[in-house]
């Protein structure tokens, strides 16, 4: 007997943008080649270019030929020796790059580590990585230059101030200064659907001499369309660390939401299901409409209060089914809120990379729609334009296997349910995240065209169910479209120690008249509700606190 799995998903590994203002590709050097490269092209040669210093161009930069056999082919600079040699990465170009050749040099907005120095298999520095503490945590270290080509390692740690990465252990030894290090987290995706173009712009007759010309390329776009299973968090976050990210949980930013970190604390004495003292920490660890979890429930932070050393308090709803225990952990999560800058704003997109029969896309500043489907399993759809994309017909030169989100998903049946504190049966949610965006075009010469990011354009949140409570108990059902209500709304996905997702509306109004639907064999007004205002609340130190109108969260 042979068992076997079959399986449509497929690995996209992403690294996200760290600035708006970093995300457009920037042409920094145009030159001719002065000598023929290797002929297996590999290498790009031009004297008259010399960068300064060994490295300059190294790794955030790639490299494309004007014209010659490689013509708008484009490949990533693995080495620079400074004096105008660039070494490119792979196997470089299809054709050797020959003399006379013209280039461009262009900086990708793709976050890259050059190393400074390795002391071991477990230590990279790179000091212009100076994103914040920990934000490459979970990540992985991808060499694809030096003696650790092909390896790959997980990031246990990162220091802001230095540059500092700490790795598992797999890469069989130190790196070297100047080898090239990709920073990629995996996660798993079904109905994949890229779909890439480059312009072409056809040079008008010249009618003085009948001859037409060749034309020429112009820009490059496209979108990419992708599932995700919801996975649970790999680790609970102890006292005193930051919540631990789910393996796709920045690609949220390309959905145009601002991610909320909260950090985990120990429970004092004295708390109540829905006022939790806190004994190690402080209320600043857990920032208003971000989530908390306890027991495997997940709440929503709805106000706090500094009441001095040890005795602060977290205020939580809807309220825990029992009181928390001193000594306990409460564990910080994650809470992405719906970046609101209105039609001028722009957000963080993301850099994807997706291969296949070897055939490998790197696509840049990845901006767009992210919304959930419900389902046997509650699935993300993503539908994101892309900024600029490059194809390479080689393997990517690491294995990515260990990478593997390996939490099992949130299963439908585990959901639960809440208009304000109550209980409600729900006949199902779907939420658009975030549903229409438009291009800010920048910089888009030679083929390459950036985006400095998105403006909003209009952004809905919606919930649908067949029940909607007043104060005074269920509404008539051919009332219920003229309902307003001030409640919040809830759905926790997932169950015991693994709740791990939700979704808040924390204040709704019907937006449009009850449609019949068909209901166990009786027609039903279901109510499709919308988020409007919900208010401020109050942190610890007094500030009135703008509340987000439309939340998700990791817990």
């Amino acid at each position: 007997m042979v068992q076997t799995r079959v399986t449509s998903q497929r690995q996209i590994g992403y690294v996200p943008h760290t600035s708006v203002s970093g995300e457009a590709w920037q042409c920094v050097q145009t030159g001719i080649t002065d000598s023929a490269g290797a002929a297996n092209g590999t290498t790009l040669i031009d004297s008259n270019g010399d960068s300064g210093a060994a490295h300059t161009f190294a790794g955030r930069y790639w490299v494309r030929c004007k014209d010659g056999d490689n013509e708008n082919l484009m490949k990533r600079i693995a080495a620079d020796d400074g004096a105008g040699t660039l070494t490119l990465e792979n196997n470089g170009f299809p054709n050797q790059v020959a003399s006379g050749v013209a280039y461009e040099i262009w900086l990708s907005p793709e976050p890259v580590v050059v190393v400074d120095s390795s002391s071991g298999e477990t230590n990279m520095v790179d000091a212009v990585r100076a994103e914040a503490d920990d934000y490459w945590l979970d990540f992985y270290a991808c060499p694809i230059t030096g003696n650790r080509r092909g390896r790959i390692a997980k990031i246990t740690d990162h220091v802001s101030g230095s540059g500092t990465f700490t790795l598992e252990a797999g890469l069989g030894g130190a790196l070297a200064a100047g080898d090239v290090v990709l920073l990629r987290r995996f996660f798993e995706a079904s109905d994949i659907g890229p779909g890439v173009s480059t312009g072409y712009e056809e040079t008008p007759m010249d009618r003085l001499d009948g001859n037409r010309g060749d034309g020429r390329v112009v820009s490059k776009s496209g979108n990419i369309t992708f599932s995700t299973e919801l996975y649970g968090l790999a680790a609970a976050s102890a006292s005193g660390s930051a919540a631990r990210r789910a393996p796709f949980s920045h690609m949220m930013q390309a959905g145009g939401y601002k991610e909320i970190i909260g950090t985990s604390s120990t429970i004092g004495a004295g708390s109540t299901t829905s006022a939790i003292s806190v004994a190690t920490g402080s209320w600043e660890n857990h920032p208003i409409d971000s989530v908390v979890t306890w027991n495997g429930e997940m709440r929503f932070v709805t106000s706090t209060s500094d009441g001095g050393a040890g005795v602060d308090t977290v205020n939580v709803a809807p309220p825990l089914t029992v009181a928390p225990v001193d000594g306990e952990t409460l564990r910080g999560g994650i809470t992405y809120r719906r970046n609101r800058n209105g039609s001028d704003g722009d957000y963080l997109g993301v850099c994807l990379e997706y291969e296949v029969d070897g055939v490998r896309y790197t696509m840049t500043g990845c901006k767009g729609n992210v919304s959930t489907v419900d389902g046997e399993r509650l699935m993300l759809s993503w539908d994101l334009q892309v900024d600029h994309w490059v194809r390479e017909i080689e393997r990517a030169p690491y294995y990515a296997g260990s990478a593997y989100p390996s939490a099992r998903p949130i299963m439908a049946t585990e959901r639960k349910c809440w208009v304000d504190t109550t209980a409600t049966d729900m006949g199902g949610i779907t939420a658009s995240l975030n549903n229409e965006v438009a291009p800010k075009s920048v910089q888009g010469s030679s083929g390459i065209n950036g985006r400095t990011g998105f403006g909003h354009v209009s952004t809905a949140a919606g919930a649908t169910f067949r029940q909607l409570l007043d104060a005074d108990g269920e509404l008539p059902a051919d009332e219920r479209f003229n309902a307003r209500t001030a409640l919040a709304f809830t759905v926790v996905y997932g169950g015991g120690y693994r709740t791990s997702f939700g979704l808040r509306i924390p204040q709704a109004r019907v937006v449009q008249d009850p449609m019949p639907e068909d209901a166990a064999g009786m027609l039903d007004a279901p109510n499709v509700l919308r988020a409007h205002d919900p208010g401020t609340a109050t942190d610890g130190d007094g500030t009135v606190t703008r509340k987000a109108d439309f939340m998700v969260a990791y817990g």
